[in-house]
């Protein structure tokens, strides 16, 4: 428990200190774009890379990726549902808040440090559908529910697809598994020399960005959406965990990834559509605060700790036969 609280205590300093650059004028707010597109482009991928290096085509992995094309949409529909009364603004908001996962800024670096490289893998299963929906296809969708008259043009849609990191960076790595080759050792190498960086700017990141402004009037809209969103996500990661028959490691890192804050990019969607910009701002970081409390929670109880990488067929199975590994 001392290792895990000490390493996200670290994970707090980098929000800290990002926060308080800002604050000094060492940095400002819009700094924070130059450096996420460093993370985007360069260290997130380089993480992904890396962490599908061991890992191979086993139908262990449907899981995760079938997830992560059901569960964006899903999210829109219940949002849209719980959220049907209210100005269309506010209902595109929703839809853009509730059905974003931040998985390569939040969650990948909970996963290296204390999961098996494979881990990340998993959760970027996952995110290839939540990258796919989440960096344009939701919100090209949300900019006809905010403006009735706007038109939802296909081509737009498939553009920022074709232009999700995540997409660019899983589609070769997977054509190279489907034709039995690997990139050498020494590439792998090289990479995690960039990749070691990711944890440290994902965080100093969020602090830049943190805003801690709030009208009166929109405590309750803010209340609404964090609670409508943990209203979705625990029941859908208690049948996981308790029905899902997927190996331990499979099933929590899938947990996981149901209970990660909103996504970075959303106040910027947000801001785009004429949405308040503290009010987005501030839903995000009160999304992490809580997710970061929700996780470290579930790391104590799983007992888990910083440790040398295992391959996902030695990791513990909670029944016989209850996974997917063939």
């Amino acid at each position: 428990m001392g290792e895990v609280l000490i390493k996200a205590g670290g994970f707090l300093l980098m929000i800290l200190a990002g926060y308080v650059f800002k604050r000094t004028g060492l940095l400002k707010a819009s700094d924070a774009n130059i450096l996420k597109k460093i993370m985007l482009n360069l260290t997130l991928p380089c993480v992904m890379i890396c962490g599908i290096q061991n890992m191979n085509l086993q139908l262990a992995l449907i899981a995760p990726l079938i997830a992560g094309f059901v569960v964006d949409p899903l999210f829109v529909v219940y949002s849209q549902r719980l959220f049907r009364k209210r100005d269309p603004k506010m209902k595109a908001m929703a839809m853009l808040n509730l059905s974003s996962f931040n998985i390569g800024g939040f969650l990948v670096p909970f996963l290296s440090a204390f999961f098996p490289a494979s881990a990340v893998g998993i959760s970027s299963m996952f995110d290839i559908g939540n990258g796919i929906y989440g960096t344009g296809g939701i919100f090209s969708y949300a900019q006809c529910v905010a403006n009735p008259e706007a038109q939802f043009r296909p081509r737009d849609l498939l553009r920022n697809v074709l232009h999700s990191t995540t997409l660019m960076t899983y589609l070769p790595m997977l054509l190279l598994f489907l034709c039995g080759l690997r990139l050498p050792d020494g590439v792998y190498t090289l990479l995690r020399n960039f990749s070691s960086a990711n944890g440290f700017l994902s965080f100093f990141i969020i602090g830049l960005m943190l805003e801690l402004h709030l009208d009166r009037e929109d405590i309750g809209t803010v209340i609404q959406l964090l609670f409508s969103r943990y209203l979705l996500s625990v029941p859908l990661a208690a049948l996981i965990w308790f029905l899902l028959p997927v190996d331990d490691l499979v099933r929590q890192v899938l947990v996981l990834c149901l209970l990660t804050p909103f996504s970075s990019v959303t106040p910027a969607f947000c801001a785009s559509l004429g949405c308040k910009p503290a009010l987005a701002s501030i839903l995000n970081a009160l999304s992490l605060i809580l997710s970061l409390v929700v996780v470290v929670m579930l790391l104590v109880i799983w007992q888990v700790g910083p440790s040398p990488p295992r391959d996902m067929k030695s990791a513990s199975r909670r029944r016989s036969g209850s996974t997917f590994f063939v």
